[in-house]
């Protein structure tokens, strides 16, 4: 991320200008429900040096929201992910909450294997694990649609989604973090829950014999498919090694996990 540089003079009228024409060109689509949203603007520096951040604002329509954009010219423009009954009201009381959004915000900066990527590597990493919460869990296994949620660059070096579907807008508190601790795998024991289990019958038929573990089905909802399907590429990954290269293999990634805390798989990265 770069740092912020102030400006004036000619700088200034110049940023001021090119925003302003913009903001005429370039409609911005609010999002849902827009008229029970609280909107705040970030302003440039006026003559004093002072960058006035206006707060409690609110509009009704898309028009009515581009009218202040061109009015204001702000250099940021934020909106509430939670719905009040009066958002323009200058206290959080006198506002009347009603519900908010679930959003999911990956950066890169939540990705180990970020750590040593430049810029562009650290962004197509985080589009890739972004796309795979979108896919598995949004839609895979919590069954919203496209409309039901909206994505949005971060600004920095990930992505954002905002659910706006109102049975997930009416979550409690705990519920919410119960969808974040399932995405998470927090609970989730691959050693248990990864395996059916088999038996073979002893010989003549007269015992229980040898017990044997079985993947679930690919197309298993929830975890257990997601765990064969991972199984089952990393094997695929892997069909040319020699079966002792893959008990190396199997061995490192052993290592690996009993390292890993106890209370839960690896995320995909953070969500809230």
């Amino acid at each position: 991320m770069g740092k912020t540089i102030g400006l004036k003079g000619a700088e200034l009228d110049f940023c001021v200008r090119s925003f302003a024409d913009y903001f005429r060109k370039n409609p911005l689509d609010p999002p849902p429900e827009l008229e029970r949203r609280e909107l705040a603007f970030a302003l440039f520096e006026d003559a004093g040096g002072n960058a006035p951040f206006l707060r409690h604002r609110s509009v009704k329509t898309k028009d009515a929201l581009n009218v202040e954009l061109v009015s204001l010219v702000p250099r940021h423009v934020y909106y509430s992910t939670s719905l009040y009954q009066s958002p323009n009201s200058p206290s959080m009381k006198e506002k009347g909450w009603e519900r908010a959004d679930i959003a999911f915000d990956l950066d890169a900066d939540h990705l180990m294997e970020a750590a040593t990527m430049q810029y562009a590597e650290q962004l197509e990493l985080a589009r890739k694990r972004f796309t795979y919460l979108l896919d598995e869990y949004l839609v895979g296994d919590f069954g919203l649609t496209e409309s039901d949620f909206t994505i949005a660059f971060s600004g920095g070096r990930g992505y954002h989604a905002h659910v706006h579907a109102p049975a997930f807008q009416r979550m409690t508190g705990g519920e919410r973090r119960e969808l974040v601790d399932y995405i998470m795998g927090i609970g989730f024991d691959p050693e248990t829950d990864s395996f059916g289990h088999d038996y073979s019958r002893s010989e003549g038929g007269r015992g229980i014999g040898r017990q044997y573990l079985r993947l679930f089905p690919s197309g298993e909802p929830g975890w257990r498919g997601r765990m064969s399907r991972g199984i089952q590429k990393w094997l695929e990954e892997r069909k040319s090694l020699s079966e002792e290269d893959l008990t190396k293999e199997v061995m490192k990634l052993l290592e690996r996990y009993e390292t890993q805390p106890s209370d839960g798989g690896a995320p995909p990265g953070r969500s809230g």
